[in-house]
């Protein structure tokens, strides 16, 4: 029973997994954009 449903799961909908990854990736440029702004402002006020 338990493989039927792995195998259920696995056939999601593409474009559902498409989704899932498009949102986690979005999060993750904007952590990196966020982290990338925080570096740029303190070496903005170390050098100034």
């Amino acid at each position: 029973m338990k493989k039927n449903n792995l195998i259920k799961l696995a056939q999601v909908d593409p474009i559902e997994i498409d989704q899932k990854t498009n949102s986690f990736f979005n999060k993750g440029t904007q952590l990196l954009l966020g982290a990338n702004l925080v570096v740029m402002v303190m070496i903005y006020l170390v050098i100034y």
